[in-house]
């Protein structure tokens, strides 16, 4: 794969020069200076630190805590628009009646939600405590409002307000009260508040999952065919169902093009879509899993190939370099473009891109395979393993793996002491970031720590290469 306009292009698309990473070399040596710092921890080694959901979106209760304060609820100009387009004119009002509204209304069945609201006295008295004879008019029209609670329910999920459970309450209740044009919405909503709940698989309802799948099959609407295809990939098919997928994600590129609004530079969490090449790149794998070597097989891995490559240049996304890395079909393994792009990827955060590029490091530096009585100067592959091991959390199993592949490899060369407080630093970070409440992997990694400096028979099993971990890491 030839240079030149593809190294410009990363670098100018996919990281900005202000971001792109320089390495640091560092000489060690067995002076008693250096020897003398071995037990402190390098001063690139930062804690791991848990990635929790539910950061995004705000729960139930803390939603309700915060519903009555006017500082705490963000009126877009969208939303004001659209409700001085329906007639409303005292729209900070009318918002604070119809988030009460949503909320009273979340106890009567969600299909009859609205036309209760425009019917029952109680739900009618909200609108008259606050409002003028002519927009309480206005709030007892099923159709007005019905297009009202579908901008509520927009405006809960812009990332001023992160008001997910209220918002997906109101896009529920306008798609049930016959509002089609909600549907969509309301099943973005209903992903993104399963995503920040951790929720893995059934994030849609049934009625709005299967909305989206008829919406989805009847290929008009992107969006449609994005969050159906989303919620496909959570689950177990069959080669049929896979199939079916992989051809409508191929329909789904051709459909889209780069824009805003997939470039995320929106302020609505409702439009944090998969990008395409991502849905068709996951149809395409899950398709391959089923498919024997073979005239299809080679069309289907071709298309995941081009996915990725739309990825990288036609939409600028550095998620697709992990992918690309992989993919020999995509990028030259070790190549110049191969190498930039993996230091690009490694440094915005991606632990199996820093993994990669500290074997190809560790390997061209002479640390691996082991070379007897040779000093390492080097430590590039080193740095790099530690940092993918950190960016594992919360995966602890991986880190542990990672940290101890980097103590023997270390110990292996005659650093020892160094392989050691790597080790006390690997208990400590899955400590404190919450990985181990009950001290299991501290007393494992503390085995190894032991077996080095005693000689109880009992603890040769601890005596292990590091190659016994680092392996099983390259070969995934």
């Amino acid at each position: 794969m030839s240079g030149g306009p593809w190294r410009t292009r990363l670098r100018n698309e996919l990281c900005p020069s202000i971001l792109r990473f320089r390495f640091i070399y560092r000489s060690w040596s067995s002076s008693p200076l250096q020897a003398a710092k071995r037990g402190r921890l390098p001063t690139y080694a930062k804690p791991a630190k848990p990635k929790t959901p539910g950061a995004a979106l705000e729960t139930v209760a803390k939603s309700e805590q915060t519903l009555g304060k006017d500082g705490s609820y963000y009126i877009s100009p969208d939303l004001a628009s659209a409700l001085h387009g329906l007639g409303f004119f005292s729209i900070p009002t009318v918002v604070k009646v119809l988030r009460r509204l949503c909320q009273e209304l979340k106890q009567a069945p969600p299909a009859n939600a609205l036309l209760s609201a425009t019917t029952q006295q109680r739900f009618i008295q909200l609108s008259e405590e606050g409002l003028g004879s002519a927009e309480v008019a206005l709030m007892r029209d099923p159709q007005i409002l019905r297009k009202a609670f579908h901008s509520l329910g927009q405006n809960a999920f812009h990332t001023q307000n992160r008001k997910g459970q209220e918002g997906c309450d109101a896009l529920r209740m306008t798609f049930f009260a016959g509002e089609t044009d909600a549907g969509v919405d309301a099943a973005a909503a209903e992903i993104a508040l399963g995503n920040a709940m951790g929720r893995q698989e059934n994030r849609l309802s049934p009625r709005i999952s299967d909305f989206i799948k008829a919406k989805a099959l009847q290929r008009s609407d992107w969006r449609a065919i994005t969050l159906y295809l989303d919620e496909m990939s959570t689950k177990s098919g069959t080669e049929a169902s896979a199939r079916e997928n992989y051809n409508l994600a191929k329909d789904l590129v051709d459909m889209v093009e780069p824009s805003k609004q997939l470039r995320r530079q929106n302020p609505s969490l409702l439009q944090n879509y998969k990008l395409p090449w991502r849905v068709l790149h996951d149809a395409a794998d899950s398709y391959l899993s089923y498919l024997d070597q073979g005239p299809a097989y080679d069309q289907v891995q071709s298309d995941l190939e081009s996915a990725i490559r739309d990825g990288l240049f036609k939409f600028s996304d550095l998620a697709a370099a992990p992918f690309a890395l992989r993919q020999p079909g995509v990028i030259e393994k070790h190549s110049k473009e191969w190498l930039e792009l993996a230091t690009q990827s490694a440094s915005a955060g991606d632990p199996d891109s820093a993994l990669q590029l500290a074997f190809y490091h560790l390997r061209k530096d002479g640390w691996r395979p082991v070379e007897p009585n040779k000093k390492r100067r080097d430590w590039t592959g080193i740095e790099w393993l530690a940092v993918s091991a950190a960016l594992s959390a919360p995966e602890t199993g991986s880190m542990a793996v990672k940290y101890l592949g980097l103590a023997h490899l270390l110990r292996e060369h005659g650093y020892a002491d160094e392989g050691i407080s790597w080790i006390d630093f690997a208990k400590e970070s899955i400590g404190e970031a919450g990985l181990d409440p009950e001290n299991k992997w501290h007393n494992y990694l503390g085995e190894f720590q032991q077996a080095w400096k005693d000689t109880d028979e009992s603890l040769k099993k601890y005596e292990k290469s590091s190659n016994e971990f680092l392996a099983q890491l390259e070969q995934t």
